[in-house]
Parts: structure tokens; sequence; C-alpha cells
């Protein structure tokens, strides 16, 4: 990847996205059903599976793989040119992703969007009309739901957390090795950092709306099970009006099984923040204090595995990265981070779109949550 440039290279250019990749084991991500225990049900395909909660939730099984990242220009913490390299067996000076807890044993992180199971109700919510008790409702991933969103609730980055924690012992937030995975997993098979231009647009073009969760049910992916692509239509539920659209930038994506990596909502990102002093948790990451098009990544020893703004200017809506980051100028408290865009940001959605520009107890009709269970506790 040559930020300076613009362009991004893979070794072998005859590797097309897609079938081409399903060989390589990392790639062989599937759609499952998972118990709140954490025990597989069923696989896509199988008989007995289901995408509606009645079999568990709707969870993504990602194989375990070792990157090596190499900086071969960087100057000021900044990047300028980089090699990325994954392998799905241990070799010299690659590392296991940090998503993967131990070697040999998948990761499972949500298919769709956070939504909410009333307990008291016994379902799962469908319409952002319903009364969250955040210390026994769990945070879901199932089909024809609403994603979860705050505004006239107080879903904050704690509440969120503690709705995936109400779900079982090993559920969580998705974090910052969940955002890296996806990202480096893309990067390699499109030789590319847009996600828009390369696979979708995703749902990024809707109306704005004030003080309304304006993002479309999930499971618009349904069909295409462990499959990329868009969804031929989605549904928009607000209130009792119901709106299918059918057109590019109002339709979900889905890469390798997750729905929304980008659009549609914000999603926080776990068990990290920026500090008071400008950089990621325990990290001497630097984050960009502008907003814009992001130019250029920071990088940290320590913990190589984060692509994150550091700059952001003179950049644009395709290159080099083609996302946006909100930003803060100061930082007199914690901000929270959110990763991946709403439905009405257009162009600045992406798998590299962050927003920090908030603190911990923000809440807002546009910020929501995904689910992720690890093998055992982090």
């Amino acid at each position: 990847i040559d930020y300076v440039n613009r362009t991004v290279t893979r070794d072998d250019e005859n590797l097309t996205p897609g079938a081409a990749f399903d060989n390589f084991p990392m790639y062989k991500r599937r759609r499952c059903n998972l118990d709140d225990a954490g025990n597989v049900l069923a696989y896509y395909g199988d008989r007995n599976y289901r995408e509606d909660g009645s079999n568990g939730q709707v969870m993504v099984e990602q194989p375990p793989f070792y990157y090596r990242r190499s900086i071969l220009l960087a100057t000021d913490g900044k990047i300028q040119k980089e090699r990325l390299e994954i392998s799905d067996i241990a070799q010299t000076s690659f590392h296991l992703h940090p998503i993967f807890v131990e070697e040999n044993m998948p990761v499972y992180f949500s298919a769709y969007q956070g939504s909410c199971y009333d307990v008291s109700e016994n379902r799962y919510a469908t319409n952002d009309n319903v009364t969250v008790d955040f210390n026994n409702d769990k945070l879901s991933s199932v089909a024809d739901a609403k994603p979860l969103a705050g505004g006239s609730r107080t879903f904050t980055y704690a509440n969120a957390q503690r709705m995936a924690a109400n779900r079982g012992s090993r559920w969580q937030l998705t974090d910052m090795a969940f955002e890296s995975a996806n990202q480096m997993l893309f990067i390699i098979e499109y030789a590319s950092l847009n996600a828009q231009v390369a696979l979708g647009r995703g749902v990024v073009d809707l109306p704005s709306t004030s003080n309304t969760n304006n993002s479309v049910q999930t499971g618009a992916t349904a069909s295409l099970g462990n499959a990329s692509g868009e969804a031929a239509s989605s549904t928009l539920i607000i209130g009792n009006n119901t709106t299918t659209f059918n057109e590019s930038g109002k339709r979900s994506v889905s890469y390798r099984g997750a729905e929304n990596l980008w659009g549609n909502g914000w999603r926080f990102v776990g068990d990290i923040t920026v500090e008071t002093n400008g950089t990621l948790t325990d990290s001497t990451l630097a984050v960009s204090k502008t907003s814009s098009w992001v130019s250029r990544f920071g990088y940290d020893d320590n913990n190589d595995y984060i692509y994150f703004p550091a700059e952001a200017s003179g950049a644009t809506s395709l290159l080099p990265v083609g996302d946006y980051v909100w930003a803060s100028s100061s930082f007199s408290e914690l901000h929270v981070i959110y990763a991946g865009g709403a439905s009405t940001h257009g162009d600045n959605c992406g798998l590299f779109n962050y927003a920090y520009d908030y603190g911990m107890n923000n809440s807002a009709y546009s910020k929501g949550a995904r689910l992720m269970l690890a093998p055992t506790t982090k």
C-alpha cells in the first residue's frame, strides 16, 4: 500500500475477489447458529439453520490467521508505504491476529448489527418502539430486526457492554481486533481500501430524519449466506410506516457473511478509547485531530495490527483510503470510538470510517453496536 502515490497492489494480480479466495482457509467464513454457551448448533445450509433467533444467534465463524505488517516508509509515526501479508499457518515473524485467543480456534462475531432481545416479552424487537432494560435485555444478532441505537434511550458505551454481557460470560462488543481482521482480509482480497467502490455502496444514502433511528432492518443479505455482495432490496420501518428500497446506496451489503460492516449505523469499538493525551488506549498511536478524508494511518510497534487515522489532509472520497474521520481537536475526557458510518453519510462510510468526537456517555439515533464471542475470556 503506497499512501503517497495512492496505489494498492497485490502480488498475484490474477486472483479476483470471490471464488478465487474461497480455497484460502482464513477466507472460509461461515454463518452459523450459536447458543449462549458458545456451541455451534448449525451452519448455513444445514436443515436446522435459522436466522430468526429460534436456533441461537446468527454469527460468522472466522478461522484463525497470522499476519505480518512491514512498514516500508514512515514519517513522524505516520505510514507512507507498507506491505501486508497473511497466512493460515505460523511463519517466522508472523503474529497470530489478536482477535484470536488461541491457535487453531475460530472466533465468532455477529452476522448482523446488534438488535434487542426483550427478555420480559420474550421477543426480538422489530421496531425501534421498544423499552430497553439494560440490566436484563440482550444484545442480539438475528434477521428481520431493528438495529438498536440510542437517541431517546441512553444506549451508551457502558449500557451496550452490559447488554452484550447479559447474553453470557464470553460475549462482548466487537473491538479493534474485529475491525482490523476484517480490514486485513478485505485489503488483500480486493486490493483496495475503499470498500464502497470495491464491493458495494451500502446503506448510506437514506434521507436524514431528525430524532429517528434511520437504519434498515437486518437480514436483507440472508440469501447471500457466506458470500459477499449487495442485497436486492432493504426495508426501513419507522413507526407504522414501511418503505422498501431497491436502488444502490439504500441496500445492505455483506462481506463474507457479515452484513453492513459499513453504513446503516455506527457501532461502538469495544475495549479501546481515545485517551486525554490524544492517543489510543495502551498505545503510542496519536489520532488525527482534524475531521476530513483519511490520508495516513498511524503506527505503533506494540499494536501493529491497528489501522487508525493519524492524518486527514489532502485526501479525497476515493483515495488513498476513501473514508472519512470525525475527529476532535482536543480531549479533556476519554472519547468513545465508533466505526462504519451512518445510513445518511454517503461517501464518508467504509471499513476505515471512524468517529471519536464525543465523550463516553454519548448516545444517538445513528449509533449502535455489534456482538462478538471469543473462545475463552480475553
